[in-house]
C-alpha cells in the first residue's frame, strides 16, 4: 500500500473517529445533565404547568428506575393548609424513560401524572359532603377515595372508563362524624343518617364497590386544648388498657372540654375540620389519629361486590342495607377492648 493511500486511510479514519467521539461525549453529557434531579424536577413542574394550568411542587427527590422515574407532587395552592403536609393530597409523577444505545444513558420519553386522583377525592367531597351535612350537620369530614391511577376528575366519567377498560373501581377511605350521642335517641339518629347516605350512595351508581368506614367523634374533642388534655392524662397514666379505665379517662377528657366547645363560633370549629390530616384518620385503622380517645362508635360499609372480589372479606356476611335493621353502630370501647364474644363477632361488627 503507497503511503498515499495510507495518508487517504488515516484522514478517513480522523474524519470519522473525531465526529464520532464529539457525538458520544456530547450526547452523554447531554443525557447526564437531563437526568440530574433539578432538570427532572423543572421538566415535570413544565408538563403538570401545561397539562393542568397549576404550579407544582415536585416534595420527594424523583428516583430512576430501569424504564422510568417517579416523583411525589403536591399543588401549591395547598401552601400554608393542612393539605400541605397531608399524604391524602399528594400523588405521583411518573416519567418514561428509553436508554439509549452506545451512550448508556436516558431519554426522556414521556410524562404521566395521577394528579386526577386528587382532583377526584376534592370532587367527591364537594359532591357527598352537602348530603352528609343534612344528617349529621356541619362537623364532618370527608376522606374518600377511587383506588389507583384516575384518568379523569370526575367520579362517572371515570367509572363508565373503568368498566369500560375491566378496571378496579373500589370507592374506599372514612367519613368521620363529630357529633353527640348522650342516648338512645342520639344513636338512632345516627343509625338512620347512615342508613340514608347508603340509599344516597346507591342511587348515585357509587355503592357497587365500597369499601369505608364511618366513625363517629364526641364533638368536644374539637375544642381547642383537646391535644393538651390527651397529653396530661397520657401522663397520668389514667388510660390503661381496659374498658372502665378509658371510659373514666375519656368522660374526663370531654367534661373539661364542654365550656371550651360551648364557647367556639362556628367558624373555629370549621377551622379546626380543616386542620385535620386526613392521612392521620385513615392511617393503622384509624384507631391511634388524633381524636381516638373520642371516638365513639363505628360502621364499616362494605358493598356485597366488594366482598365478593377481596379475599380478606370472604367470611363477611354480604349485606344490601336494604332496611335500616342492617346498620348497626358498634361501641368503639367495647370493640377496642374486646369485650364482646369474639367468636360471635363478624367482620363487619369489627369494622375496621
Amino acid at each position: 500500500m503507497s503511503n498515499k493511500q495510507n495518508h487517504f486511510i488515516r484522514i478517513l479514519l480522523i474524519l470519522i473517529i473525531v465526529p464520532s467521539m464529539w457525538w458520544y461525549f456530547s450526547t452523554k453529557r447531554k443525557y447526564r445533565e437531563m437526568n440530574t434531579v433539578p432538570h427532572i424536577k423543572m421538566e415535570m413542574k413544565e408538563f403538570l404547568k401545561k397539562t393542568y394550568n397549576e404550579d407544582f411542587d415536585v416534595i420527594t427527590v424523583p428516583y430512576i428506575y430501569d424504564d422510568y422515574c417517579e416523583a411525589v407532587i403536591t399543588p401549591k395552592r395547598y401552601k400554608g393548609t393542612a393539605k400541605e403536609y397531608d399524604s391524602f393530597y399528594k400523588t405521583e409523577v411518573y416519567m418514561a424513560l428509553e436508554k439509549i444505545p452506545i451512550v448508556n444513558e436516558y431519554d426522556h420519553v414521556a410524562i404521566l401524572s395521577n394528579y386526577n386522583s386528587i382532583l377526584l377525592k376534592e370532587n367527591l367531597e364537594k359532591k357527598l359532603k352537602p348530603e352528609l351535612e343534612k344528617w349529621f350537620g356541619k362537623n364532618v369530614l370527608v376522606a374518600l377515595q377511587l383506588e389507583g391511577l384516575c384518568s379523569y376528575d370526575d367520579y362517572k366519567r371515570e367509572i363508565q372508563h373503568r368498566r369500560e377498560e375491566k378496571e378496579d373501581e373500589t370507592l374506599s377511605g372514612g367519613i368521620y362524624i363529630f357529633g353527640r350521642v348522650e342516648s338512645e335517641k342520639d344513636r338512632e339518629k345516627y343509625r338512620k343518617g347512615i342508613y340514608e347516605f347508603i340509599q344516597y350512595l346507591k342511587q348515585e351508581g357509587m355503592f357497587e364497590f365500597v369499601d369505608m368506614v364511618i366513625k363517629i367523634y364526641d364533638e368536644r374533642c374539637l375544642a381547642p386544648s383537646y391535644e393538651e388534655v390527651v397529653k396530661k392524662l397520657k401522663e397520668e397514666r389514667e388510660i390503661q388498657k381496659n374498658s372502665t379505665d378509658y371510659k373514666k379517662a375519656r368522660e374526663k377528657i370531654l367534661a373539661t372540654l364542654t365550656k371550651k366547645y360551648s364557647q367556639m363560633t362556628e367558624k373555629e370549629k370549621q377551622e379546626k375540620l380543616n386542620s385535620i390530616i386526613k392521612s392521620n384518620m385513615l392511617g393503622e385503622n384509624g384507631w391511634n389519629n388524633d381524636f381516638s380517645y373520642s371516638q365513639i362508635y363505628h360502621r364499616a360499609i362494605y358493598s356485597p361486590k366488594t366482598i365478593k372480589t377481596n379475599y380478606f372479606l370472604n367470611d363477611m356476611k354480604p349485606l344490601n342495607y336494604d332496611s335500616i335493621d342492617e346498620v348497626k353502630l358498634y361501641d368503639t370501647v367495647k370493640i377496642k377492648y374486646k369485650e364482646f364474644d369474639q367468636k360471635k363477632l363478624s367482620n363487619n361488627e369489627w369494622g375496621d
